[in-house]
């Protein structure tokens, strides 16, 4: 990658390399005393953890779900070495009570689909 810099603290009028996995940069000096001159500069750090939440219309949540998955986690899952733990979590508030055949289903289904121990509905 080349790279001409004039911003304050880097060398000025300079062309720079980075090094195999970013862990140094090399530039070369195009100035009039000295113009093949090499210095490596250590290269800044890399960002080493991603965190993220965003709340999702309850209408097209699969359309979202599968959004976030394509543009986000895709491009976290491709490094090389990666953790990653994706998480979905629901919260409803149902003012009235559940229904028992609305209570039976989400149980059902979410025992089906491995949700955590601690899900489930709650009497507040």
């Amino acid at each position: 990658m080349r790279v001409t810099t004039d911003r304050p603290g880097d060398h000025p009028t300079c062309f720079c390399w980075r090094g195999y996995r970013q862990r140094n940069v090399a530039c070369i000096n195009f100035d009039a005393a000295n113009y093949s001159s090499v210095q490596t500069h250590p290269a800044p750090p890399r960002p080493q953890r991603y965190h993220g939440t965003v709340i999702l219309d309850p209408a097209p949540v699969g359309r979202d779900a599968g959004r976030i998955a394509e543009e986000v986690v895709t491009h976290l899952a491709g490094l090389v070495g990666y953790r990653l733990r994706v998480t979905l979590e629901i919260e409803a508030g149902i003012p009235g009570g559940a229904p028992d055949n609305v209570v039976r289903t989400v149980t059902e289904n979410s025992r089906t689909l491995k949700f955590t121990s601690n899900s489930g509905f709650e009497t507040e």
